[in-house]
């Protein structure tokens, strides 16, 4: 039988290879990690991100929320299981492009864009690589914006 970090790194083989017709069993293999009393709050984390990540990139259709084709529910329960878990925090401030910005559960969740933002600057930022430090640099306007209309 697999472990769960030889499961979620089949999932992540699967999800890299960028094959639609595979994401499906990505998914389902994720979803098996999510619901195994052995899997450890952080490796339900990584599950979720990923989920997440399958929504947001390649497959917006694998999506179990018809109002999210960002990965946001996803990324949102990840955090649930790890409040600091880098990938999904990342991925939540990505979640906020104008593109994305048009799904009312976007919008309505603003204010996890502020909270995710605030963590990875107050908390993490010396975790964060070049790429991580680009991404706050880019959504800074966002999170001044977001906190102006009062969130």
């Amino acid at each position: 039988m697999p472990t769960i970090e030889e499961k979620i790194s089949q999932a992540e083989y699967i999800i890299h290879q960028f094959e639609l017709e595979d994401l499906g069993t990505a998914f389902a293999i994720l979803n098996e990690i999510i619901v195994d009393d052995r899997a450890t709050d952080f490796e339900i984390a990584d599950a979720l991100n990923l989920k997440g990540f399958i929504v947001a990139g390649p497959a917006p259709c694998h999506t179990e929320y018809e109002e999210d084709e960002t990965g946001l529910i996803y990324y949102l329960q990840a955090l649930k299981h790890n409040p600091y878990h880098l990938g999904s925090l990342l991925n939540i401030i990505n979640s906020f492009t104008e593109h994305d910005m048009r799904q009312p559960f976007t919008r309505e969740n603003k204010p996890a864009f502020i909270k995710a933002y605030k963590v990875l600057r107050d908390d993490l930022y010396d975790s964060l690589d070049e790429n991580g430090r680009n991404c706050l640099l880019r959504f800074s306007d966002t999170y001044d914006k977001f906190k102006q209309e009062g969130l």
